[in-house]
């Protein structure tokens, strides 16, 4: 049986959401294909991390400010250039097997635009992927970052969906995913109203459970 289970960890430092995957990339592999994992959580403290093509360059603070304003760096092993995470923002980290999506790291990535999409679609939102960048946009805005990394076919890492506009007060200290051009928006800028966190998060379990076809879900504790 296909199965998920899902962690809402809250709000958690970068670095040990980090830790808990790493675990979690482990049972995977010991468990063989039918089990997945779904961590759901906002990062605090603050962060802006750098995927494997991030450069500092695109960081347009200081270290020193950075850290007056309380937001940590950090490396990370995922795909992708620079990233901020922060309260207001979901965060999923999905942990699964690529088997099941015919082990194509592309495929896996547009379903999880596709996951995205449709959890969008069920407050209302109309949004799209593009062919030429990876994540999702609200007309010319985008609206969700995907950064995934892949052990001995095992992915980790995820996505990050903007829900309060509290979540963009960081995008002006980067240049996002290496482009000065971008424009991020929020769920609540979109429909200029509070979005409840926990709704979307529920809504996005669902999502993901239709999207990657998951027979079986269960909520659990990663300890």
């Amino acid at each position: 049986m296909w199965k998920l289970t899902y962690f809402d960890l809250g709000k958690v430092p970068y670095q040990q959401a980090c830790i808990i995957q790493q675990r979690l990339v482990e049972k995977v592999l010991s468990e063989g294909n039918s089990q997945a994992y779904l961590l759901l959580l906002e990062h605090d403290p603050p962060v802006i991390t750098l995927g494997r093509r991030g450069s500092f360059d695109d960081i347009l603070a200081d270290e020193e400010k950075l850290k007056q304003m309380g937001i940590e760096i950090h490396k990370s092993t995922r795909g992708g250039q620079v990233t901020y995470h922060c309260p207001g923002q979901l965060v999923c980290y999905p942990i699964m097997k690529l088997i099941k999506q015919g082990r194509t790291i592309h495929r896996y990535v547009h379903m999880l635009e596709d996951a995205i999409i449709l959890t969008l679609k069920h407050f209302g939102i109309e949004s799209r992927a593009r062919p030429d960048a990876i994540g999702v946009w609200v007309g010319d805005e985008k609206i969700a970052s995907i950064g995934v990394a892949v052990s001995r076919w095992v992915a980790w890492h995820g996505f990050a969906l903007n829900v309060s506009s509290d979540s963009l007060e960081l995008s002006s200290l980067i240049v996002p995913c290496g482009n000065p051009a971008e424009k991020m928006t929020s769920m609540s800028k979109v429909l200029n109203e509070t979005i409840p966190l926990p709704k979307v998060k529920q809504s996005m379990i669902k999502s993901m459970m239709e999207i990657f076809s998951f027979e079986d879900v269960e909520g659990g504790n990663p300890q």
